[in-house]
């Protein structure tokens, strides 16, 4: 993975683009996509799946047009000049940041179902609230927050690509928020109900950003 120094401890930097050059894809929330890139005459980048493949369409590249302009035959001038227009006025090649960008937006979207069913999973048989609804944000200074008012549970993106285990212990925590606000001993002793070696999840989780 890529690492950086953060307040003198390596931690590793949780990004997509592992999973775009291999093409394969697995999530914390046990899903395994199949990623595929194909080009199109669409202006920007999209996702859509079938199945369990993700399809990146990004649109094709100057340098794929203005190759058609230099092949292009000489006794066609006219034509010649439409192709090297549209080369001009065609976006450059796509960033690994913007495929990657839009990835994460689908993302986003997609696991939301999922999270909801482990969250009232989670809370079944240990505590009687449930949060109404789940929602996902990629820049966080937090892994995850609860409103308790309105039950709602905000988690970070990038908790799509951390354990599995880790996962769930953000999903607890967040959980007993819908409790106890502030982090008491009520607190943790109810997180201590669901997940005993909290403490352990806690300080793996600290090893990623």
């Amino acid at each position: 993975g890529l690492w950086e120094l953060r307040s003198g401890r390596l931690k590793t930097k949780l990004s997509l683009q592992p999973a775009i050059e291999s093409g394969v894809l697995r999530l914390s929330t046990e899903v395994e996509y199949r990623i595929q890139i194909k080009k199109s005459d669409q202006k920007s980048v999209s996702v859509s799946k079938i199945g369990d493949k993700l399809i990146i369409r990004e649109p094709i590249e100057a340098f794929m047009v203005q190759d058609r302009a230099l092949n292009q035959r000489p006794e066609e001038p006219i034509e010649a000049f439409m192709v090297q227009d549209r080369a001009l006025n065609q976006r450059p090649e796509i960033s690994s940041e913007e495929r990657e960008a839009a990835l994460w937006n689908f993302l986003m979207k997609d696991q939301l179902l999922l999270l909801k069913q482990k969250l009232d999973h989670l809370a079944e048989g240990w505590i009687d609230e449930r949060c109404s609804r789940v929602r996902m944000r990629f820049a966080m200074s937090r892994w995850g927050s609860c409103d308790r008012r309105s039950r709602v549970i905000m988690l970070g993106a990038k908790l799509l690509l951390v354990a599995p285990k880790l996962l769930d212990y953000v999903c607890v925590h967040e959980l007993a928020h819908l409790q106890h606000s502030r982090h008491t001993d009520l607190f943790w002793n109810l997180v201590e109900q669901k997940m005993p070696d909290w403490k352990i999840q806690r300080k793996r989780l600290k090893n990623f950003e």
